[in-house]
C-alpha cells in the first residue's frame, strides 16, 4: 500500500547517567551512558513531493540544509537510490540546546517516516547505520526505550524498561552548546563519574533507588549552565529522589518515585506563590492544560448543560466543550480593554450553566483580568449559584500565566472564588511549546474539592 503522507511521533531523551571514560583514536570523547526516551514528542508529518522542503511552524530553528531533518531525508534517498522528494512539517516540542536530542529525534522520525512512506523496507540496523552518519544520538533515537550506550553513541545495548517513575523536566533560561560543554570538560574535568554498570544492573533488577543512586552526569559540573544547581535543589526539595542535568545541558530533570510527590511539589509551589492551602489531594497531573481542561469539564458538568466563556477565546474551547456533550455560550468582548462586559455576560448564565471558563492572560488578546474584574465575577457567581440552587464553577485556564511583561500583576482567580478549578501547563514557563506536564488544581475551599481529583482519575 502506498501512502500519500505519514505522521511520526519522535520522543525526546534523558540521560539517566553520562560518563566520559576516555578519548577515542579519532579524537572524539568516549562516553558511557544510560539513556531513556520520555513522553515528550516532536510531531513529524511527511508528504510525498517532487521537491524536498522543511517547515517548522512556530519554531526559531532554521529550516535549512544544516537541519538534521533535511540531512536525514537526503541520506535516506542517497542510500535507497529513490528519485523522490518529501514535504516535511515538524512541530517542535523539545527545547533547543537542552541535551534532550530534539534534533536527533527529528532525524530519526524522518528516517522512520520515509521508510514507511516509500515502502523501502529498511531494517532497524540499516536505519541506524544511516542515522549514525547524521548525528551521534540518532541511532538511539531510532531504537528508543532504555539503552546502555557507549562510544560516541554508536554502541547500544537494549535494556529492560526503567522502573516505574515520573520525570519532571525543567529548562533553564539559557541553553548550552554541546561543543562548548565538551571543550570545558577538557579544560576543567569533572568530579562526577556515575557508575553506569551499577545503574544497568539496577534497571535489570527493577530497583529505582539503585537507578537513582548510580545516576550522575560528568558534564554537569562544566556545562556553564548557572541555573542548574538551583533547579536541582528545588526538585529535590519537592520530593525528587535525584535530580541532574541531561546530556550536555541545559535541561534538568528530577526523578520522582511516586506521582503524589510530583503533586505535592505542585501544591507547595502554588501555596508559596499565591497564599493557598493546596495539598497533593487537590492536584491532578495531566498532559498539559488541554488535558486538565478536558477533565475539568467532565468533572463539573453533565451532557446537556452549558459553559459560558468570553470572546476572544482559544478556538479549541469549542471542540473541547462540545466533545463533552455541552454547549458553549460566548460573551461578546468589551473591545476597549477586553475586561468582562457584565451586562452582556449576565443573561447567558442560567439554571443550566455548569461553569464559566476564563483564560487570563488571554489568548489571543493578551489581556489579564484585573483584581476588580475577578472580584466582580466572583460576586456574580456566588449570587447566581444561590439563585439557581447549584454551584457554578469557575474554570481558569492559565497556560499563559508566566507571560507577563513590565511588572504586570496577574491575579490568581482561585483567591477570589472558592469553586475554582485551575488548569495549567508548564509549556510556557519551561519555554517548551506543545503539550507538556500540566495539572488541574481544585481549590481546597471548593465544597466538592475532595471528590474532584478522584473523579479525574
Amino acid at each position: 500500500m502506498q501512502y500519500r503522507s505519514v505522521t511520526v511521533l519522535a520522543p525526546a531523551k534523558l540521560n539517566l547517567s553520562l560518563d566520559v571514560v576516555g578519548t577515542l583514536p579519532n579524537g572524539y570523547h568516549d562516553l558511557d551512558m544510560v539513556m531513556q526516551t520520555i513522553d515528550l514528542y516532536e510531531k513529524i508529518t511527511l508528504r510525498r513531493s517532487h521537491d524536498l522542503t522543511l517547515n517548522l511552524p512556530g519554531s526559531f530553528v532554521p529550516a535549512n540544509d544544516k537541519n538534521t531533518a533535511v540531512k536525514a531525508a537526503l541520506a535516506f534517498f542517497a542510500n535507497t537510490g529513490l528519485l523522490a522528494g518529501v514535504d516535511m512539517t515538524i512541530y517542535k516540542r523539545v527545547p533547543v540546546r537542552a541535551g534532550m536530542a530534539g534534533g536527533s529525534a527529528d532525524a530519526a522520525g524522518v528516517l522512520v517516516g520515509l521508510n514507511e512512506l516509500y515502502g523501502a523496507k529498511l531494517s532497524m540496523s540499516e536505519l541506524c547505520a544511516i542515522g549514525a552518519g547524521i548525528g551521534a544520538d540518532v541511532p538511539f533515537a531510532l531504537m528508543g526505550g532504555t539503552c546502555r550506550v557507549r562510544g560516541v553513541g554508536d554502541l547500544m545495548k537494549a535494556l529492560p524498561p526503567c522502573p516505574d517513575c515520573w520525570f519532571v523536566v525543567a529548562m533553564p533560561s539559557v541553553g548550552v552548546s554541546t561543543p562548548e560543554a565538551f571543550a570545558r570538560y577538557d579544560t576543567m574535568g569533572s568530579p562526577v563519574h556515575p557508575d553506569c554498570e551499577a545503574q544497568e544492573q539496577a534497571i535489570r533488577n527493577n530497583d529505582l533507588p539503585g537507578v537513582c543512586a548510580a545516576a550522575g552526569n560528568a558534564l554537569e559540573h562544566c556545562s556553564g549552565a548557572d541555573e542548574t544547581p538551583a533547579i536541582c535543589k528545588t526538585l529535590r526539595t519537592h520530593g525528587a529522589v535525584t535530580a541532574q542535568m541531561t546530556g550536555s545541558g541545559a535541561a534538568v530533570f528530577g526523578i520522582f518515585d511516586r506521582q503524589d510527590a510530583a503533586r505535592k511539589a505542585v501544591a507547595e509551589s502554588l501555596n508559596q506563590r499565591f497564599g493557598m492551602d493546596y495539598t497533593a489531594d487537590h492536584i491532578f497531573m495531566t498532559s498539559g492544560a488541554a488535558g486538565a481542561l478536558a477533565h475539568a469539564l467532565r468533572c463539573v458538568a453533565v451532557p446537556g448543560q452549558n459553559i459560558v466563556t468570553f470572546a476572544p477565546f482559544f478556538p479549541e474551547y469549542k471542540p473541547y466543550v462540545e466533545g463533552a456533550g455541552l454547549t458553549l455560550r460566548v460573551t461578546p468582548p468589551r473591545c476597549a480593554d477586553f475586561q468582562i462586559d457584565f451586562a452582556a455576560f449576565a443573561p447567558l448564565v442560567d439554571e443550566n450553566t455548569a461553569a464559566v471558563l476564563i483564560n487570563s492572560p488571554n489568548n489571543p488578546s493578551g489581556t489579564a483580568y484585573s483584581a476588580e474584574t475577578l472580584q466582580q465575577l466572583a460576586d456574580f457567581l456566588v449570587e447566581a449559584s444561590a439563585r439557581f440552587g447549584h454551584h457554578i464553577f469557575l474554570i481558569s485556564d492559565e497556560p499563559y500565566r508566566e507571560i507577563a511583561f513590565g511588572g504586570t500583576a496577574i491575579p490568581y482567580p482561585a483567591k477570589f472564588y472558592d469553586d475554582t478549578l485551575t488548569c495549567y501547563s508548564f509549556s510556557k514557563s519551561l519555554s517548551v511549546p506543545g503539550e507538556r506536564i500540566g495539572y488541574l488544581a481544585a481549590n481546597p475551599r471548593c465544597e466538592d474539592a475532595a471528590s474532584i481529583v478522584p473523579m479525574c482519575g
